[in-house]
């Protein structure tokens, strides 16, 4: 039973058929900490009577799911044969290497009618998908390419934010959205201030010597996100090996996403 993919993936499930009630059970540990465990000698006050057993189960069933993904992998080489088995081969029927493989075989399926319709029916995905943020999973090809057109709007809006401080303070400061109103605007606010930051940072930085003064006597909660990053620069560029200057080439570069921006 354990061997259940249902199973495997319910570590309390596991830790109670085990009948495992050590104070560390290992079902239970995240796999860097049951790595830990179950590996190192100096972790060995947190192993429990039922430790020896239950590390084995637990490395036994990730060389199982490693053979899987391995196997799903070989699989996904040919596509031409795998959608052959994959039509050929119920979906219940299907050995888990299979299973995986024919998954992620419609997962890029999907993904590649997304972005053809992202490409060339724009207009129609924009009148679908643009209705606020979805809250289902993107499983279907549409659902992806409204995610694809929520992402390519709410890079536009940070591209226009942080060109426009009057909309910035407008969509960003005085009226804060929430992620449940308007994920792209929210994420677009988030994005713009980080941009934001690097382009006052950058002003900051022509004048070292200044730059230098204000991080010594400024503490940490008076400097602003522009002088916070400036600051966090000092310690790791200098005049011989000044920051980037992408905040820049963003800020004076083309506009993109052209296609998508008139909607």
């Amino acid at each position: 039973e354990e061997a259940s993919p249902e199973l495997a993936d319910d570590p309390m499930r596991l830790a109670l058929v085990a009948r495992d009630d050590d104070r560390f059970a290992i079902d239970l540990l995240s796999d860097g900490m049951a790595g830990r465990v179950c590996n190192l000698a100096e972790y060995a006050e947190y192993r429990g009577p039922h430790a020896a057993e239950r590390c084995a189960a637990r490395e036994e069933r990730a060389r199982i799911r490693q053979a899987v993904s391995d196997e799903a992998f070989e699989l996904s080489q040919n596509a031409a044969a795998l959608d052959v088995e994959c039509a050929r081969v119920a979906a219940g029927d299907r050995r888990p290497a299979l299973a995986q493989a024919c998954r992620y075989r419609e997962s890029d399926l999907r993904q590649a009618e997304a972005d053809r319709m992202l490409e060339l029916q724009t207009g129609t995905v924009a009148e679908a998908c643009w209705v606020g943020p979805t809250k289902v999973p993107t499983m279907t090809a549409i659902e992806m390419a409204c995610a694809g057109y929520r992402r390519a709007m709410g890079a536009v809006v940070q591209h226009l934010l942080v060109r426009d401080a009057r909309a910035y303070e407008l969509l960003c400061q005085q009226k804060r959205v929430t992620y449940e109103e308007d994920d792209e605007v929210n994420l677009a606010c988030t994005q713009a201030a980080d941009r934001l930051a690097d382009i006052g940072a950058l002003e900051m930085w022509k004048d070292l010597p200044a730059l230098r003064r204000f991080c010594a006597k400024t503490d940490l909660e008076q400097r602003g996100s522009a002088g916070i990053t400036a600051c966090v620069w000092t310690e790791f560029y200098n005049e011989k090996n000044p920051p980037g200057n992408c905040a820049l080439e963003y800020l004076n570069g083309p506009m993109f996403f052209d296609a998508l921006s008139e909607h």
